[in-house]
């Protein structure tokens, strides 16, 4: 496979100004160097004509692409085909001066055979029209409206609403070759299909492919799964052979998501054999697993391998907005970083793009669940017209077939909030959805990829999509509806495939980023454009933030803004995390019915204060580490029972028993600890135990100070988990009154960093009194742990990371909400 990547170039011209690329000549146009794959948006990043800073309609103008490139070889020239993986939106392809493809589906690719037009030396011309002018062309009204976008009649073009949805992201609307440009190579695999299957204990892995070559060349193939090999089939075809077989393999360990065990990979191999030569492939490996959703109870609960999995991660938005692919390195790193809080499950939504290879190699070898939508979102797609149903149909395929592949993906979902939106616009019950949502893609999904579970639309299930107490939910309770903590059991939320959207504020170094040389301000209007909000509302999603901020620190957010706007975003910061962590604890608690949740958007678009719990940097924000802890394996969390005091709930998904004990403390506001019990426990594989804590102090103590019996007489009461090998597992605290703790200069805090041999550094954290949310900042480097509470008289060792390569000095501050001095980390010589 040849890449065309190199030597390509690009200009932008009014709307079918240039109707031809004979009509480019001898005029003196401004070629710009063009990335490919890539978008129009990207080439001029890096040329220096357009920042995200800048105002800009991309689908305003069209955009030419052109580049050169040879093929000696008479006999290439004569099966040549050209590989165009994905182009956005509205394209025509000429070569040497034929137009051989007119594309209006940015999500499908083609194969086109240009033999019949191929030379020596070749021109390739690609270009974009403008989806502006497409959109002003009269077509039948929708039968309802979204707010979600400017521009209803996208509705009728297949292309990304990345950029198109105004409050969510940067406007940078994808145009242009997003995907690989390639000539087809004798002996190079394509159209490659791989179904895996369990029998009993067994694996069976289901093979075919396409090669081109010259007619009558004989071959044989063999395929390599692991340790077994088998030879092929190899049928003629046109153009070529078609390659099939079946490869078995007894006693597979299956793939298991990283909670749960471990996510076993087997590799594949393809060699090909002819009389000149023999050629071996390597393809992604492969995995056995078996899925379904246990429905009864009005519930949604996923099980792999038959066992019940409590889903936890974040919706997915891209690894980078401007290219749509960003590079590996950040790939990898924010998914690793998923990973490592303890997510098993990531959902790529109807309003981003289908991904790259690579993103579903990673979450295969990470052990990450994907829950993917087809990327259809909100609006009434003309489904039914002839043209644009043969379209979608056959989008639908070539991803099927592209993801059957991968064994991370576990559940397949129509739409995103189709139903959802028709019904709360009153729409009649028959037209929440239709027979392509409902039956066709269902159908698509059981030829293409049988055994994982579809679901019509998210959310959907309940007498209403948007009932949470039924099927799946989109759960904005604690949120944008502004409900409270002590609500979240009432709504009874069984699995929310997004959720808990705030405008979390990023970490200090992104935050002076956004504002250049000027102190970060919340109501600066270059921070407010980065504040996402839904189109049509009166509010932005901080002042959701600030809603919780006042009840939950009992602190006017206006007020502490303007007299101290550092105090106010040190709160703002931790604020979403402790109500995100709050509801996770009350739906990982043996009281809850609860099986997944998902939260809304992993990473921001571009740097501000987003939905995202990991910046645009790829920095994580104070949400990951309050989720962090509370998406761990073996679990601590507490709930307010209110007259019955509190209750502590401890999970064990891992294969082993849990021995350990169980420390609870009470502290006064002087950090002094007034009750201490520890509780010895042996928890099961699998297990969920409950600890009342009225029963294991075995004293009353109004832990939850609801009885009031005089004023209080403790600040705050401690969990920590502790495992009889491992040490300190997770920590869990509740705080009876909603007052800030006592401020202190700085608790004799001491902080010190000490090298590894593997390049990393280990921060050794000593204080006398209790420091609340204590905040490592080092500039280069990641911690494993950030913004928890540190207990008086303890000691605590974080390994911290070097980011991304990063080659900064070792330097930083400690600082915490009740600390009102920073205290300096201490770089060990030894």
């Amino acid at each position: 496979m040849t890449q065309l990547t190199d030597d390509w170039y690009l200009i932008e011209t009014a709307p079918d100004a240039f109707l031809e690329p004979v009509s480019l000549a001898n005029k003196n146009l401004n070629w710009l160097p063009a990335c490919v794959p890539g978008t129009v948006a990207q080439s001029l990043s890096i040329a220096g004509a357009w920042s995200l800073d800048d105002k800009f309609d991309f689908d305003s103008q069209d955009y030419w692409y052109k580049t050169e490139f040879s093929i000696n070889d008479a006999e290439q020239r004569r099966t040549a085909i050209l590989s165009l993986d994905g182009l956005a939106t509205l394209c025509e392809v000429w070569v040497n001066g034929q137009n051989v493809l007119e594309s209006d589906n940015m999500f499908l690719s083609h194969q086109v055979d240009i033999s019949d037009v191929m030379q020596a030396e070749n021109t390739l011309y690609l270009c974009f029209r403008s989806l502006k002018q497409a959109l002003s062309q009269r077509r039948p009204r929708p039968r309802w409206k979204t707010k979600l976008v400017d521009q209803q009649q996208l509705r009728w073009f297949r292309t990304a609403l990345i950029g198109r949805i105004p409050g969510w992201m940067p406007p940078v609307a994808p145009v242009g070759p997003w995907r690989a440009i390639s000539l087809g190579e004798s002996l190079i695999p394509k159209n490659i299909s791989i179904n895996t299957a369990l029998q009993g204990r067994a694996g069976v892995v289901e093979f075919s492919c396409e090669l081109q070559h010259v007619n009558g060349m004989q071959m044989a193939a063999t395929l390599s799964v692991g340790s077994v090999a088998v030879e092929l089939d190899v049928e003629a075809a046109a153009g070529g052979s078609r390659v099939v077989g079946n490869v078995l393999i007894r006693d597979i360990e299956r793939w298991q998501p990283h909670t749960h065990g471990v996510p076993r990979l087997y590799p594949v191999t393809l060699e090909i054999k002819t009389a000149a030569k023999a050629i071996s492939h390597e393809l992604a490996p492969v995995g056995f697993k078996t899925v379904n959703v246990d429905r009864s109870d009005n519930g949604f609960a996923v099980h792999v391998n038959d066992e019940k999995i409590f889903c936890r991660g974040a919706c997915w938005t891209i690894n980078d907005v401007v290219s749509l692919v960003g590079d590996y390195q950040s790939l990898e790193q924010t998914l690793l970083l998923m990973k490592s809080a303890g997510a098993n499950m990531i959902r790529i939504g109807g309003t981003m793009i289908y991904e790259q290879d690579d993103f579903y190699r990673l979450c295969d070898q990470l052990g990450i669940m994907v829950w993917q939508d087809f990327m259809f979102a909100n609006m009434d797609y003309p489904v039914e017209d002839e043209g644009f149903n043969s379209s979608i149909r056959k989008e639908v395929c070539q991803h099927l077939s592209r993801l059957q592949k991968h064994v991370c993906v576990t559940i397949y979902c129509g739409n995103s909030e189709i139903e959802q939106q028709a019904a709360m616009l009153g729409m009649p019950v028959d037209a929440w959805s239709n027979d392509f949502f409902k039956f066709q893609l269902a159908k698509l999904c059981e030829e293409h990829h049988p055994g994982i579970p579809y679901i019509p639309s998210a959310p959907s299930g309940g007498d209403f999509p948007f009932h949470t107490d039924t099927g799946v939910s989109h759960y904005y309770g604690v949120g944008a509806y502004k409900r409270a903590m002590n609500e979240v059991r009432q709504h009874d939320v069984k699995f929310t495939s997004e959720c808990l959207g705030f405008s979390n504020v990023p970490v200090a170094s992104t935050r002076n980023n956004i504002m250049g040389k000027q102190i970060p301000v919340a109501h600066h209007p270059k921070w407010k454009e980065r504040v996402p909000r839904d189109s049509g509302t009166g509010w932005d999603f901080e002042d959701i933030r600030d809603h919780y901020l006042e009840a939950c620190f009992a602190i006017n957010p206006l007020q502490l803004r303007s007299h101290d706007n550092e105090k106010y975003l040190a709160l703002s910061e931790i604020v979403s995390g402790e109500m995100m962590s709050q509801v996770y604890a009350e739906w990982r608690s043996q009281h809850s019915h609860c099986a997944g949740a998902l939260v809304w958007f992993l990473k921001d678009f571009w740097a501000g204060a987003g939905w995202g719990i990991i910046d645009s940097h790829g920095l994580p924000k104070a949400a990951y580490y309050y989720l962090k802890r509370s998406w761990q394996a073996i679990n601590i969390c507490i709930t307010n029972e209110s007259l019955n005091g509190l209750h502590v709930h401890v999970t064990n998904e891992t294969r082993e028993d849990f021995t350990g004990a169980l420390e609870i403390k009470l502290l006064n506001e002087f950090s002094i600890v007034m009750v201490s019990q520890r509780i010895e426990l042996s928890i099961a594989s699998g297990a969920v135990d409950l600890i009342k804590l009225d029963q294991a102090l075995g004293v009353f103590h109004d832990a939850t100070y609801t009885y009031r019996f005089g004023r209080p007489q403790h600040f705050v009461v401690a969990a920590r988990l502790e495992d009889d090998a491992a040490g300190e597992m997770n920590t869990a605290f509740y705080f009876p009154n909603r007052s800030l703790p006592r401020a202190e200069d700085s608790a004799n805090l001491a902080a010190t960093m000490s090298e590894c041999d593997d390049g990393s550094y280990v921060l050794e954290l000593t204080c006398e009194k209790f420091l609340y949310a204590l905040n490592i900042d080092m500039p280069g480097f990641i911690p494993d742990e950030n913004y928890f509470h540190l207990m008086p008289g303890t000691s605590k060792r974080i390994k911290t990371h070097r980011y991304n390569g990063a080659l900064s000095r070792v330097k930083g501050y400690i600082s915490a909400i009740n600390m009102s001095e920073d205290v300096k980390i201490k770089v060990s010589s030894g």
